[in-house]
């Protein structure tokens, strides 16, 4: 009697299975990654796009705001060197 884990001249665990079997699995696991597409497309992909735009919208208002600080400064400089 062997004890513990597989015998050593066991076939594939699917080789066993009846062909109807085999096709059924398949067809379940062809729904799952018909589920899995349609999860991408309708929830992943809008996700990444939207980021991406939130992304380049947060980075452009940040340079925006440091122009702005800049001009301020430059503005500070000119009129500390007209009073001196």
């Amino acid at each position: 009697m062997f004890i513990g884990g597989t015998q050593p001249n066991q076939r594939d665990a699917t080789s066993w299975r009846p062909p109807a079997e085999r096709r059924q699995r398949r067809r379940v696991f062809k729904a799952a990654y018909q589920i899995a597409g349609l999860f991408a497309a309708t929830i992943l992909i809008p996700v990444l796009l939207l980021s991406g735009l939130a992304w380049s919208s947060i980075q452009s208002e940040e340079l925006s705001i440091d122009d702005g600080l800049r001009a301020d400064a430059k503005q500070a400089i000119a009129q500390l060197q007209e009073d001196h």
